[in-house]
């Protein structure tokens, strides 16, 4: 009782002395978190090394003095330190006289001395830049030629931190450090983006541009502080960027890395740049102004990421939101799409003004239906098969394409002519009681659907497969119809409100647009968007804000834009809702993930549920993930990032042997989703009779839902990228086959998870989810063709002396068995060839041999080769 006793005060002694960082993470945070705080500038850390390591042996047998060690690190010496702090403060000395000269020269008001200071100033930094690299790429180039003559390195790969060896102070080593990773191009583009730095600088931080936007002594303090921003981008050009705490992809170009953060301020400078000409940027000139000293606390808490990361999570909201597209796997996709939606915005806009609006109408509504599809983005995912086959079905869909795109233009040009003659109010309550009642069947048969109703109770209508059979024709049926009576519904009321106008505005067509594709793209979601516009938006419209005197009726378009954003991040706030909870009834209930002072961290957060709350609202609007601190249930707000969850995408990103496992598993796994979702499933159906049987138990899967998948030992995650009409795109990755306990522990709760889905008890009416709130709820189980990993060990069975000797005996008598099997289905085929004598008979023999499967297989295994050479043997043995 007193060793239980014991134990079990350890074990709560361990529980509630558990550091949230270990000491290497403490190490790593204090040697990182300087250097992203100052721009990349290492004044903490170690960074030197010496060239020998006398360690003295230890008497302790257990102790780790046994393990192999590098070198003995130390800290740089001073001078490599002042060369920092004079590559950092070097900016100032070149731009700071270049903007009090505009300031207070006499002259500042002419124009050719104001074009000769930019001049000096962009040819100055450019050659100091250009300069400094080379010098160090030379020195480091000459260096390895001495100590390498054959071209290798001796750069130290086995070390925790990068260590340098610091000889002298123009060494290998010291421009090392200064200057990593120089080379030709890398000087040649640091140099013209400090050039355009210095000169934006020049122009942006001068007195009178920047006290003409905040006035008084305020003016003055924001300018002083505004040069840090400058200093901290600057230095990743003329030294090396800083580690970022919100790093998207681990193999981009080092000098991208070095980009990211002058592109921010490049940025500000552009917007003050063109706020003097264009109408409408002053107020986003101003607010640049005050937010342009927070740029570093956002850089250094990880709230802003990479500028070319923050330019794609733009472009792809523009894309999806604005013009109705979707998230995009690729970055080429996602730069094609917004060509493509542009250019058709452009093009509809003349119509609509310069044709008419009926025939603006039919055009974009044709063209929102060839969007939808993934017909201009052909070869773009992935190389097409060769032979002649792939290309006469890739012109047969081509063709079909563009005929079903001219019927849909002329239906909706038809459209536009009977809203003509007759009253558009006219047909409202019969489109808003179809959309709603739609709306209402389809989400009650989304949920029969599920094994789980609402997360808690076990379906009973789950188990009856012909119910669910006619579960899923309808979910294909509304799938494939929605479309028709939404574009019929968008032509007549768009028509009725454009043909009001004396002319069109620009956004209105963008939207327009918008709404066309959108029924088209996410038939679904635009069925929820209408339904509510029916129910609610419109009966407001067309009473209430009329009345309140708020100015005209709001657009169709428009309308349903606010809608579908209100319902994507009401989607958005629960799903983070409920990761909350479940990060919170975690912390209090597994004591392993429990640490020291939970209760006062909860109830801090409980005392500051305002700011959690508005952190909360930033990431819905946002679309950014919400990150915990440190692992407790403190959340911060994540940097935005595209919809993707891998930056890199390729065939395989590990060269692991476990590769081979999911690379004959995938190709079948994702053929298989393709036709259990929604999307896939619906145009699978038109190449199948309509009797066939389809599941569609993924559901409609739209773009970002996660799954995850197991079978033995193999683990996939799958997250559904992309969805249009007609095609699906999936992402996956698969955990590797090492035995850990961590991995045996995941896999053991995933099992029970999955176990209670399969192995429910059939007699109770009533059971109950016992996982309610997890983050994972089974969904269904697919049946996929893949290998089976066994733990038996067949060593002494295969290589026995018998099973070898039965296994030659047995080979020629199951090979012929196969081949007569096969030559039983065409029993003219011998007699076709020339060197076999046709009077040798071929029995027709019954060896029930199945069409559908079983040795039907086998038969197209054989190559041609083979069951050429194989035939004459073959004959031989039966006619003897």
């Amino acid at each position: 009782e007193l060793a239980v006793r014991t134990n079990a005060d350890a074990v709560w002694l361990a529980r509630m002395t558990a550091p949230l960082l270990s000491e290497y993470k403490v190490r790593h945070v204090l040697l990182k978190f300087p250097q992203t705080l100052l721009g990349g500038v290492q004044l903490l850390g170690l960074h030197g090394r010496k060239h020998a390591d006398p360690t003295p042996p230890s008497s302790e047998p257990d102790s780790d003095s046994d393990l192999p060690r590098t070198a003995t690190v130390r800290r740089a010496p001073p001078y490599a330190y002042g060369y920092q702090l004079l590559l950092f403060a070097a900016p100032v000395a070149l731009c700071l006289p270049c903007s009090l000269l505009l300031r207070f020269a006499p002259s500042a008001t002419d124009r050719t001395l104001r074009a000769a200071i930019y001049s000096g100033c962009a040819v100055a930094s450019f050659s100091c830049v250009l300069a400094l690299r080379l010098w160090a790429w030379l020195v480091v180039k000459a260096a390895r030629r001495r100590t390498a003559p054959d071209g290798a390195g001796d750069e130290v790969v086995l070390t925790d931190e990068e260590t340098f060896d610091f000889d002298g102070v123009a060494a290998k080593g010291t421009c090392q450090f200064l200057f990593p990773n120089s080379s030709l191009t890398v000087a040649l583009v640091t140099a013209l983006a400090a050039s355009a730095m210095c000169v934006g600088a020049v122009h942006y931080l001068e007195p009178g541009n920047f006290t003409s936007r905040i006035h008084g002594v305020i003016g003055y303090i924001w300018l002083a502080l505004s040069w840090i921003p400058f200093l901290l981008s600057m230095f990743s050009l003329m030294s090396h960027p800083p580690p970022e705490p919100a790093n998207y992809s681990e193999d981009l170009p080092w000098w991208l890395s070095c980009l990211s953060r002058p592109l921010y301020c490049g940025y500000v400078f552009v917007v003050d740049l063109l706020a003097r000409w264009v109408w409408g940027l002053e107020t986003a000139d101003v607010v640049l102004h005050w937010g342009f000293v927070f740029l570093p606390v956002g850089w250094s808490l990880g709230a802003l990421p990479l500028f070319h990361v923050l330019a794609e999570w733009g472009c792809e909201q523009v894309y999806y939101h604005l013009l109705g597209g979707t998230p995009t796997l690729t970055t080429f996709r996602l730069a094609w799409g917004l060509t493509v939606a542009g250019g058709v915005a452009v093009g509809t806009y003349f119509v609509f003004e310069y044709v008419s609006v009926g025939a603006g109408i039919s055009v974009v509504c044709a063209l929102a239906f060839l969007q939808s599809g993934d017909i201009l983005m052909l070869g773009a995912l992935q190389p097409l098969p060769a032979g002649s086959r792939s290309r006469v079905l890739l012109a047969a869909r081509a063709v079909v394409e563009l005929v079903a795109t001219a019927l849909i233009g002329g239906c909706a040009y038809g459209l536009t002519e009977l809203a003509k003659a007759s009253n558009a109010d006219y047909y409202m309550p019969c489109f808003g009681f179809l959309f709603i009642l739609s709306a209402i069947v389809e989400q009650a048969l989304t949920q029969l659907r599920q094994p789980y109703l609402l997360r808690f109770v076990r379906n009973p209508l789950f188990s009856w497969p012909r119910l669910q059979l006619w579960i899923d024709r309808c979910l294909l049926f509304f799938y494939m119809v929605i479309p028709l009576p939404a574009t019929a519904f968008l032509c007549i009321y768009l028509y009725d409100e454009q043909s009001e106008e004396d002319h069109v505005i620009w956004w209105q067509c963008v939207l327009v647009n918008r709404a066309m594709r959108w029924s088209w793209q996410e038939p679904m979601m635009m069925l929820m968007d209408l339904a509510v516009e029916c129910a609610i938006t419109a009966p407001a419209r067309q009473s209430w804000l009329q009345g309140a005197g708020w100015g005209p009726q709001c657009p169709l378009s428009l309308a349903l834009l606010i809608v579908s954003l209100g319902r994507s991040w009401a989607y958005d706030l629960a799903e983070k809702l409920h990761f909350i909870v479940i990060s919170v009834y975690v912390v209090l209930t597994e004591w392993k993930l429990r640490f020291r002072f939970y209760r006062v961290v909860l109830a801090a957060e409980l005392a500051l549920l305002p700011l959690a709350a508005c952190v909360i609202l930033a990431a819905v609007v946002l679309s950014a993930p919400l990150v915990p601190f440190l692992g407790i249930p403190l959340f911060l707000l994540g940097f935005p990032r595209p919809q993707r969850s891998w930056y890199r995408i390729g065939s395989h990103t590990n060269g692991s042997a476990d590769v081979v496992y999911y690379a004959q598993l995938l190709p079948r796994l994702l053929h298989t989703l393709q036709h259990d979702a929604v999307g896939g499933a619906a145009w699978a159906l038109v190449k199948q009779q309509l009797g066939a049987p389809m599941n569609v138990t993924l559901g409609y899967a739209t773009p970002g839902t996660m799954y995850l998948m197991r079978y033995e030992t193999r683990t996939v995650i799958v997250q559904v990228v992309e969805r249009g009409r007609g095609y699906l795109v999936f992402v996956t990755k698969g955990l590797e086959l090492t035995p850990t306990s961590c991995h045996n522990e995941e896999g053991l709760v995933i099992d029970e998870i999955f176990d209670q889905y399969e192995n429910a008890e059939p007699g109770r009416r009533l059971v109950l989810n016992k996982y309610p709130l997890h983050c994972m709820t089974p969904v269904t189980d697919l049946v996929v063709h893949t290998y089976s990993i066994s733990k038996m060990s067949l060593v002494g069975i295969l290589d026995h002396p018998d099973n070898l000797k039965k296994i030659g005996q047995w080979f020629w008598k199951t090979l012929v068995w196969v081949l007569v099997g096969a030559l039983a289905k065409d029993p003219d085929f011998i007699h076709r060839h020339e060197d076999i004598p046709p009077a040798v008979p071929v029995p027709t023999l019954d060896l029930g041999v199945n069409d559908s499967g079983g040795d039907g297989d086998e038969k197209k295994k054989f190559s041609s080769e083979w069951y050429h050479l194989v035939r004459m043997s073959l004959v031989r043995h039966v006619g003897q």
